[in-house]
C-alpha cells in the first residue's frame, strides 16, 4: 500500500473526507486492528449519515497517533 500523500491528506481534507482521510492513514501505518476499526467506524458513518461522538474520538485518536511518522514521511519525500 503506498503511503497517503500530502496532496491527497489536504484534499480529503478540504472535502471533509475525513473518513477516508482516517482509512488512508491507517491503511499506510497502522495495524489490521486498526484498519478493522476504522472500517467500521467508517460503515457505521455511512450508514447512520452521522458519525458518534465515540466513534470521532476513537478515530481521531488513531489517525493522531500516526500523524506525526506520517508527515515526516512526506518531509524525507520532499528532501
Amino acid at each position: 500500500m503506498q503511503v497517503i500523500t500530502r496532496e491527497e491528506y489536504k484534499r480529503n481534507e478540504q472535502f471533509n473526507r475525513h473518513s477516508r482521510n482516517a482509512l488512508r492513514v491507517v491503511q499506510s501505518f497502522g495495524t489490521k486492528a486498526e484498519l478493522n476499526l476504522i472500517e467500521e467506524i467508517n460503515w457505521t458513518h455511512a450508514t447512520n449519515g452521522s458519525i458518534t461522538l465515540k466513534d470521532q474520538e476513537i478515530r481521531d485518536s488513531i489517525v493522531n497517533k500516526y500523524y506525526t511518522k506520517m508527515v515526516n514521511t512526506w518531509e524525507k519525500a520532499v528532501n
